[in-house]
């Protein structure tokens, strides 16, 4: 299916999304339920093939989009390379905490965290560990892989 991006073909793609006839209640065999599946990814393929054309059509507004975003992420590359020198600033300053209209920054002193080595307990302790494992029960499913 060409899809465009005009406004009356982006209607069009919303309504690829519908899914009719499909009822999660009513009993179906697996085949029914794997085309349906199947008839729901053909759809989603289409509206994949919908976006990209509608992005080609929009191209400038998309690029535009692009340099935004690019320029968001330099940004916060800064932000985070003053983040650290605020963190020496302060370290060296002995200033807990500042603020200003947007911001307060709060200087956390370096600190030893205590955490607990579950691997290397299993292996040193096996018989101790596996007194403290739980069964968990893990429901059926299924895995649906693409056909290549």
């Amino acid at each position: 299916m060409e899809l465009r991006g005009n406004e009356s073909n982006i209607e069009e793609v919303l309504d690829l999304s519908k899914v009719e006839n499909v009822s999660l209640f009513d009993e179906k065999t697996p085949d029914q339920l794997l085309n349906t599946y199947t008839e729901l990814e053909e759809k989603n393929r289409d509206i994949e093939q919908a976006i990209s054309n509608f992005k080609e059509e929009h191209k400038d507004i998309f690029d535009m989009l692009d340099k935004m975003l690019s320029s968001m992420a330099d940004n916060k590359a800064k932000q985070n390379e003053i983040k650290e020198n605020l963190l020496e600033s302060m370290g060296k300053s002995n200033v807990d905490s500042i603020a200003n209209k947007m911001f307060k920054a709060k200087y956390i002193a370096a600190t030893i965290r205590h955490d607990f080595d579950k691997t290397k307990f299993q292996k040193e302790n096996e018989e101790l560990y596996n007194n403290y494992l739980k069964e968990t029960n893990v429901k059926a499913y299924v895995k649906i892989t693409e056909v290549k």
